[in-house]
């Protein structure tokens, strides 16, 4: 829920001239309690949570990651959605590229589960 707050704290209330119905503040709450409950039961992995283009690197023809500082164990969506939704993955990242990437996030735990179970 820290995400949500820190959502409704900086882009809602804080935004110059916002007003927020106590109302549907609430209602938005509710919905993020529900998103946060469903998130919360999948099996965490190490998120960087700063996985956008501008850290992500190319040397020797290899994709380098940098600025792990944010990184913690979080749903394996957190940087899917990052990166699909950072400033300029639009311009490299189309919607048919975007909707495999979705895909093979979705089934990534399945594949996790497989490869933990590996050699036993």
């Amino acid at each position: 829920m820290w995400e949500f707050e820190h959502f409704i704290e900086w882009g809602l209330e804080k935004r110059p001239g916002s007003v927020v119905n106590a109302n549907v503040m609430g209602q938005l709450r509710k919905s993020f309690v529900t998103i946060a409950e469903l998130l919360d039961r999948q099996t965490p992995c190490l998120n960087h949570r700063d996985y956008h283009s501008w850290n992500l690197m190319i040397q020797d023809e290899a994709v380098r990651v940098i600025d792990f500082q944010d990184a913690l164990m979080a749903p394996p969506q957190y940087d899917l959605a990052s990166l699909l939704n950072d400033r300029v993955t639009d311009s490299v990242i189309r919607p048919a590229l975007e909707e495999r990437l979705v895909r093979y996030l979705y089934r990534a735990p399945r594949r996790a589960r497989k490869c933990k179970n590996f050699g036993r």
